[in-house]
Parts: C-alpha cells; sequence; structure tokens
C-alpha cells in the first residue's frame, strides 16, 4: 500500500508551527528544498531565531546556534568532479546526516540558500582562517549571503582587500596581530580588538562608534590624553570605548586619568567594586566614564551621550 501525503501545508497555522518546532534542523533544511512555498515557510519560522557562523579554512563551515536549541555544523566541501555538496551536520551526540545530491546546487548555492533559509535577518559572522585561500573567489560565492561581521587575523590576508570585496561590513574582530592604521579608519559601527595591540595614535584616527580592546595597551596617562582629544573634538563617531587596565590603586589611578579634566564623580552611593564619573565635550555631549576596580576584571569603559 502506498504511503498517503501528509498535507502539511494545509495545517492551521497554530499546528503548522507546532509541527515545525518539533522538526529537527536537518528536516527543516529538507523541507525547504521541496519548493518556493515550503522555502518561505522554513524561513518565516526562522526569521531571528538563528545565529551564524561561517568559517573558511579549506572547507567553508557554516556553524547555526540558538539559545534555546544548541549548537549545529555544516561542513560544505565542493567535489570537483561532480560538481556537488555534501553537508555533514554534527551535534552534541557527534551524529552526522549527508545530505542528498542535488544537480546544480553547487556550494554558491547551498550557502545562498542556508543563509536565506536560516539567517537572512541577522546576517552571519565571516570568521576567515585561511591563508592559502582564493580571497576573491571565495567573497564571490558569498556574495549574496549577508555577512554582518568579520573576524580576522591580519597578518593571513590584505585587510585592505577584504574591504573592497566585502563593503558593507559593520562589525570587525582583529586577533593576534598589530591592528593596521588602514583597519581603524574603516566607517565601523564597532571594532574589537583580542590578543594585539592598539596605540593611542590608533585610537584617535579610528572613525569607529563602537571600540572595544580585551588587552592593557594603553597606559592611564595616554587615556587622559584620550579623553583629553574627545573633549576638543576628536572621534566624533565614538558612542563606547571600553578597555582592560592595569591594577594601580584606585585613588592614584583617578588622579592620573582625570589629570587636567573637570569631571564630576556620579558614582552610586555604596558601590565598591567600581567607580563612575562624567565629562563634557566642547560640542556639549557627555561622557559617563566607568573604572570597574574588581580584581578579577578592571576596566575602563567611555560611554558617550548625545
Amino acid at each position: 500500500m502506498s504511503a498517503v501525503p501528509f498535507p502539511l501545508l494545509r495545517l492551521p497555522n497554530s499546528a503548522l508551527q507546532k509541527s515545525l518546532k518539533e522538526m529537527r534542523l536537518v528536516e527543516q533544511l529538507s523541507l525547504s528544498l521541496l519548493s518556493e512555498n515550503t522555502m518561505q515557510l522554513v524561513r518565516r519560522f526562522n526569521r531571528g531565531r538563528y545565529f551564524a557562523t561561517i568559517t573558511v579554512v579549506d572547507s567553508i563551515c557554516v556553524h547555526l546556534w540558538t539559545a534555546r536549541c544548541g549548537q549545529l555544523f555544516f561542513k560544505i566541501k565542493p567535489d570537483q568532479s561532480i560538481r556537488a555538496v555534501n553537508i555533514l551536520k554534527s551535534d552534541s551526540i557527534a551524529t552526522k546526516f549527508t545530505m542528498p545530491k542535488i544537480p546544480g546546487f553547487t556550494v554558491k548555492k547551498w550557502l545562498e540558500h542556508i543563509s536565506h533559509v536560516f539567517f537572512s535577518d541577522t546576517g552571519a559572522t565571516l570568521r576567515w582562517m585561511s591563508s592559502v585561500r582564493n580571497i576573491e573567489e571565495t567573497c564571490e560565492i558569498l556574495k549574496e549571503v549577508k555577512i554582518a561581521r568579520l573576524a580576522i587575523n591580519p597578518s593571513t590576508v590584505q585587510d585592505c582587500q577584504m574591504r573592497r570585496l566585502l563593503p558593507a561590513i559593520k562589525e570587525l574582530i582583529v586577533s593576534d596581530s598589530t591592528v593596521h592604521g588602514s583597519i581603524v579608519h574603516w566607517n565601523l559601527e564597532k571594532l574589537s580588538v583580542f590578543s594585539t595591540t592598539m596605540t593611542l595614535d590608533d585610537l584617535l584616527l579610528s572613525n569607529c562608534s563602537d571600540i572595544a580592546i580585551g588587552r592593557n595597551s594603553l597606559s592611564h596617562k595616554n587615556r587622559n590624553i584620550f579623553m583629553r582629544q574627545w573633549i576638543n573634538g576628536s572621534n566624533p563617531r565614538l558612542q563606547y570605548f571600553a578597555m582592560l587596565m592595569g591594577f594601580n590603586g584606585v585613588q592614584q589611578l583617578e588622579n592620573t586619568l582625570f589629570e587636567n579634566i573637570k569631571y564630576t564623580e556620579t558614582t552610586v552611593q555604596g558601590a565598591s567594586t567600581y567607580k563612575e564619573f562624567e565629562i563634557e565635550g566642547r560640542d556639549g555631549r557627555t561622557a559617563k566614564i566607568k573604572l570597574n576596580t574588581e580584581l578579577t576584571s578592571r576596566y575602563f569603559a567611555m560611554n558617550v551621550i548625545f
């Protein structure tokens, strides 16, 4: 006896949503490949649900995750002889699933489909970990994929070339190298720097609105100079700046940071692990300065209020 097809698309919306919720991600992906209607159905269900990272090494790996549903990986490797793609799914149980080969579905087509169905709204973080893979060829493959953030090691890639090929990037994560001057000139919404160094000149040249530095690479004196330059009009796009700091005494730190700066302390009464202050720029903007003094996490933060 032949199987009777289940009329999934005819279900009431509440029942349809429940059915999709019970499906594994691979089952949702398989459903999305059946028709334009099923693709749009799965896309609407997953809108804003998944975060994604695309990692470029010898292959291209897509990592999807949610706070509730755990993590899933797709490893996409082109088979040069048949121009098809295998997708391997792995989760915490280390299970694997190979998608069927679909004629005409190249690496580019697979990435565009996964992106459209699962993270077209949120965009993906592109992690470039290859020093040999052709940048222009890979960026062409990712041309229709929404890349919101770029994570690079400048020693393995020419950042100017990456910027030209991915002009819409608004957030950059840099690691394991010295930040190049060309990077700080990018009109970024956010620049995160880890295991690397930024100089005072880098900061003053920066055109970024949000800067986070995971290393104590500036002296307190240079932080003082940076705040004084901001008061005089530098870094007009800056909204937030944070950096780890050393373990000097709190009073000595305050005296050095605010030397020749007019400021007001706004620390909440009873606070013991941080101190807060306000400074005002000549353009009327106010910046709230926070010094976190906990032994395990000492940092300087500057939040600009427009």
